[in-house]
């Protein structure tokens, strides 16, 4: 994505534009990567100290006993590596570079494919590894999603940055709200098991 941006980006831009532009996604995405990469091994390391197994194995890391603080600070993690890809409103700096700079199958790419799964990876691992942390920060999503869609609201009556697609800031708040209202569908099969 780095390189559809930065080489072949938007003509009418020059390319110190498209260059800083792929460098502030690259930047974001990486960091929020690597705060995953760390939320991960934690909770590897918490089911080791619980187990005595090394495992990734994502069915048995499901089951991993934990305290409150310790889920708290790992959902924490995997929310903001996900926010940053979703983009989240405090979060979504290097969208609006991004999707003006990048070139039409670059901006799909970035709508199509990075955004969505960012949404899925919040339904699909951090609901379910964990469901009380998850729960607990639900009205906290549900605000940033409410502050996502006002802020996209009123970006959208200032034509400064005509390039960027506004819409984007209205689409995945949406997004947010809905996965954290699905955290009792998370809790409900917690408990199922």
């Amino acid at each position: 994505m780095y390189f559809l941006i930065a080489l072949w980006g938007h003509k009418a831009s020059d390319g110190k534009t498209r260059i800083t532009a792929a460098t502030k996604f690259f930047i974001y995405t990486q960091a929020s990567g690597l705060v995953m990469l760390i939320a991960i091994l934690a909770l590897v390391f918490v089911h080791y100290n619980a187990t005595g197994v090394w495992t990734f194995n994502y069915e048995e890391l499901l089951n991993t006993p934990m305290s409150h603080g310790v889920e708290y600070l790992l959902m924490l993690g995997f929310f903001i590596a996900f926010a940053v890809k979703m983009p989240v409103v405090p979060l979504h700096g290097w969208l609006p570079d991004a999707h003006s700079q990048a070139p039409t199958a670059g901006s799909v790419d970035l709508a199509g494919i990075l955004l969505k799964t960012a949404a899925y990876g919040l339904l699909r691992f951090s609901l379910p590894l964990f469901p009380n942390a998850s729960a607990e920060f639900a009205p906290i999503a549900m605000w940033l999603g409410v502050i996502g869609i006002f802020y996209g609201a009123v970006d959208g009556l200032y034509p400064i940055r005509h390039q960027a697609p506004d819409c984007l800031y209205l689409r995945f708040p949406h997004g947010l709200r809905a996965g954290s209202l699905s955290t009792p569908v998370a809790n409900w099969r917690t408990r199922a098991r």
